[in-house]
């Protein structure tokens, strides 16, 4: 199970002497310098490549070769900002608690009991696990969002023993979708 190692601390609420607790945080390709070396980068070559057809006066060149690489690292930028995200699942006090915070702030917070609770992956034959889902009394809260369909199935087996070992008597509900090509004609599955 991949668990990000950035630097997000879990909030003040959720118990830190918690048995079980993961915080779960989207894979970030460039830490801060890395993406500040690739800019530098970008900007470097850029002006490399324009600053000769502008002294040529083809001066567009340069304007055009500059608009595309702020447009570049805006967008990168701007990726890399919308995932300033983290969810934190812990089991204590006879409950579950999952977490969701976005730059520091809690956007969600929500609380199951351990008794009766299910937890449910949801797979499908061509793309692997799909979702997992925590349920009880009739409330579902999907968890694990940023993880890789490879990743998931981990995660909700971790959280069965969990709540096996917290004194709940956990369900591993697997759900399996249809394969897309039973959704094909014969014909179009040749």
């Amino acid at each position: 199970m991949y668990v990000s190692a950035t630097s997000v601390d879990p909030p003040s609420f959720v118990e830190q002497d918690a048995p079980f607790r993961v915080i779960v945080t989207p894979y970030r390709a460039l830490s801060g310098p890395q993406y500040i070396a690739l800019a530098s980068l970008c900007v470097t070559l850029t002006l490399a490549l324009q600053i000769p057809l502008a002294r040529a006066g083809a001066w567009p060149c340069l304007v055009f070769g500059l608009s595309e690489t702020t447009l570049l690292l805006g967008a990168i930028w701007l990726h890399r900002r919308s995932q300033d995200r983290s969810e934190t699942i812990a089991l204590a006090g006879g409950s579950l608690q999952v977490v969701r915070c976005y730059r520091g702030q809690v956007l969600d917070s929500r609380r199951l009991p351990v008794f009766g609770l299910h937890v449910i992956r949801t797979d499908d034959p061509d793309y692997g696990c799909q979702a997992i889902a925590v349920e009880s009394r009739g409330r579902r809260i999907e968890i694990g969002r940023d993880l890789s369909p490879d990743e998931r199935p981990s995660l909700a087996q971790a959280l069965t023993d969990a709540v096996e070992d917290a004194g709940g008597s956990p369900r591993l509900r697997i759900e399996t979708r249809r394969s897309l090509l039973e959704h094909l004609s014969p014909r179009e599955a040749q």
